[in-house]
């Protein structure tokens, strides 16, 4: 390599985007390593902007804008001195560029006409998902090469052979704030394909690019007009070249993806016919479209004919899918993409989602290691870890199963998604143990489509495959000791609990039947209870009240005081929860009021005795807002306890205001134990008026009596009903003149 002569010229336009800086210092090790020039197009610059640039190079060529890509990169195209150009947006980065500045310095690119790199376009800025495609960005300069094209610009002539490099930049250009901004992007490219492809007519470049734009916005309806239009002109073409059936690949794959897009199943089916019968047709298109045939299949619930289009697919990733030159010279837009990692593992889930609906496990344990359980960016299906389990159980033991199970569960963060599955099948078992009536499913609401039998089958396989996962998941060391138990190595049981103890805290929220276990081996919980300290024991049970019921607390609560054999504050603590526990979780709608009432004054004397074992006693009378909200709602009901059964009803009432906000979970209750306390108010004032108004009537009836005893000379009879009479209505004048009367008559 010449030290004087320039070998690589490095153009890009600038318009102002924040990623400039960051652009341009991904080029620094070009420039200090080879004979390098950097060539600016300012095509707009603000004026911090036309400072950045400044700093990097004195070439900087200002240009008006004018809606032509091609003239703008042109203008930097024009001032080149190199052997070689590369060029790239403002808006994207290098990450290492060491693979094509060795492919400078070794005098490789000696042996090439052009070159790729990569594009690496993100869907999301935490990196996670991208889909990566080869744009040719890099030529040896000849006196005839420039940029073609207002729209997609490229340079022309590209001749080969191309060099496919690994270097990528990082490009997050097609993350949109909004629909709106998305929508707004692609009006502004579609205008301007629309326009060439007036001037071009036969340039299936354009047809692609168009069908690109349409598919980013949803347009399903221009995308399958679009598309068909394309493949017309592609059959009356009277001359095509290999450019050209690249192309009616890309066809298609768009028209094919419309219909699917709209759920037009029996339109997809022809366009993949048709395609299939395409002469012209790559065999890298034909994979893609068995790849559509995959989607649609599966999503028609025809799995046999899924795993067909799948093992074709496959069939043809296993000829050319690792073969880079082959995919770039069959590839172009949307059939490149036949064979990256995400649409090739997403093939493969499916693939083996809809094997194990017909029962082949030949594809499962063929192709279940070739997905990236190490890699944590691979999307999993929401159903695949469901599907490929529920085959586990159902049918005879595989040892295999158990690696797959391991896999499954020990990648990053995936024991949360496969818990709930082995629960679920738990579920179905444990319902026929404890429910034997058919009249059981009517009163619970429960659909269980799977027999008692199958129940437990599937039940005892998961136990012995998911029992040997080395997992700290309580879940996992709970199949252990249900296995152990099984097996009958009884002796492993306490150890088990030791282990499950030492890596779980959350000691209440873990499913019964470990309690149901632990009774039943007569172990020795408290030590367990002992050693966790009181914040991480506080929590749990906080978070127990909150999400169990009625039942568990009762169970739990009678298992703790048989194996209490010593006093401790969390104890106390505990007993103290488990009241409010019953309180949150009863309905106060259908609570009777007397029963409600007892509940909130058997709460709040537990709170109170617990509390004031911390506080002291002018806290309780002065300051309440030092206390917890539960203990501050537990002195108000105290007080109101109080002067309920002094019978102050008023008094009750207007304390009963003060509760409302005093402790958010009891909100509920509280309202409507005012509702109802209104309710034993009015029906006891009712009870009180129908009293009198029946002494009423009983007074006349018996003042009646007393005149015909007067009339009768009976003055002691008389006297007895008028001195009982008069206890219960003394504001009757007539019974107290009819007493004087009888007493004067008696004398």
């Amino acid at each position: 390599m010449e030290e004087n002569r320039v070998v690589l010229s490095i153009s890009l336009l600038v318009s102002g985007r924040k990623e400039t800086r960051q652009c341009l210092d991904s080029l620094k090790p070009f420039m200090e390593q080879l004979p390098c020039e950097l060539i600016l197009v300012d095509t707009g610059c603000d004026k911090d902007t036309r400072a950045i640039i400044e700093e990097y190079t004195d070439k900087i060529v200002s240009f008006i804008w004018c809606a032509d890509f091609s003239k703008a990169r042109n203008a930097g195209l024009k001032q080149a001195t190199g052997e070689w150009f590369l060029y790239l947006d403002d808006d994207e980065w290098f990450e290492d560029v060491s693979e094509i500045i060795d492919f400078f310095k070794s005098g490789e690119y000696k042996k090439y006409r052009s070159a790729c790199y990569i594009q690496r376009n993100y869907t999301n800025y935490q990196e996670t998902n991208y889909m990566d495609a080869n744009v040719s960005r890099m030529i040896k300069l000849e006196k005839n090469t420039q940029f073609v094209s207002s729209i997609h610009e490229y340079l022309s002539p590209g001749k080969p052979p191309t060099k496919l490099f690994h270097t990528y930049v990082k490009h997050f250009g097609y993350i949109f704030k909004s629909n709106k901004e998305k929508y707004e992007h692609s009006k502004r490219n579609v205008d301007l394909l629309v326009d060439m492809m007036k001037k071009e007519p036969m340039e299936f470049r354009w047809d692609t690019q168009m069908l690109q734009e349409y598919m980013g916005i949803q347009e399903y309806g221009k995308v399958i007009e679009t598309a068909q239009k394309a493949i017309s002109k592609y059959h009356k073409a009277k001359q095509r070249d290999t450019g050209m059936a690249r192309a009616l690949g890309t066809f298609y794959g768009y028209l094919a993806d419309a219909y699917y897009h709209k759920y037009d199943y029996a339109k997809e089916k022809e366009c993949l016919e048709a395609g299939f019968q395409e002469k012209d047709l790559t065999k890298l298109a034909q994979a893609y479209l068995y790849k559509c045939a995959v989607m649609m299949q599966y999503q028609q619930e025809n799995y046999e004919k899924c795993v067909y289009a799948f093992e074709k697919y496959v069939q043809i990733y296993k000829k050319i899918g690792k073969d880079e030159t082959e995919i770039y010279e069959q590839g172009g837009m949307l059939i490149g993409d036949t064979f990256q990692k995400s649409i090739y593992e997403d093939m493969l889930l499916h693939g083996i989602m809809a094997s194990v609906k017909i029962g082949r496990d030949d594809i499962l344990e063929e192709y279940f290691y070739q997905l990236g359980w190490k890699d944590t960016c691979m999307l999993l299906h929401p159903d695949f870890m469901g599907i490929v389990i529920q085959h586990m159980v159902e049918t005879e033991f595989r040892s295999s199963y158990i690696k797959m199970a391991k896999t499954m569960s020990e990648r990053v963060n995936n024991i949360g998604g496969v818990i709930p599955i082995l629960q679920k099948i738990e579920k179905d078992y444990q319902f026929w143990k404890h429910n034997d009536k058919e009249s059981d499913l009517e009163e619970n609401s429960v659909v269980i489509s799977i027999p008692e039998e199958k129940a437990k089958e599937q039940f005892e396989r998961m136990i012995r495959i998911f029992s040997e996962v080395d997992h700290t998941h309580w879940y996992i060391t709970y199949l252990k000791i249900l296995y152990a138990r099984q097996q009958g190595e009884e002796k492993e049981i306490p150890s088990l609990y030791d282990k499950l103890f030492r890596h779980v805290f959350d000691i209440f929220n873990l499913d019964i039947e470990i309690w149901k276990i632990a009774q039943e081996y007569q172990l020795e919980m408290e030590p367990f209870f002992l050693r966790i300290d009181f914040d991480t024991w506080r929590s749990g049970i906080c978070q127990w009240i909150t999400y169990g019921n009625e039942k568990d607390f009762q169970y739990k609560e009678e298992q703790v005081k048989r194996w209490k054999k010593t006093e401790d504050i969390r104890y106390d603590f505990l007993f103290m929860k488990i009241k409010e526990g019953y309180l949150l979780h009863i309905n106060p709608e259908v609570e009777k009021f007397e029963s409600l009432e007892k509940k909130l004054f058997e709460f709040a004397a537990m709170e109170y005795e617990f509390h004031k074992k911390f506080y002291k006693k002018e806290v309780f009378e002065q300051y309440l807002e030092m206390l917890p909200q539960e203990c501050r709602i537990a002195v108000q009901l105290l007080k109101i306890k109080k002067v309920r059964e002094n019978g102050e009803d008023k008094e009750a009432v207007e304390k009963m205001k003060q509760l409302i906000d005093c402790y958010p979970p009891f909100q509920r209750i509280i309202k409507c134990y005012m509702k109802k306390f209104s309710s034993f108010i009015e029906e006891k004032d009712n009870r009180i008026i129908e009293a009198r108004n029946e002494l009423l009537k009983l007074s006349e009836a018996l003042k009646k009596r007393v005149k015909q005893f007067l009339e009768e000379e009976k003055y002691v009879e008389a006297k007895a009903i008028l001195e009982e009479l008069v206890k219960y209505v003394p504001e009757e004048k007539e019974v107290q003149e009819l007493l004087k009367k009888t007493n004067r008559m008696f004398h």
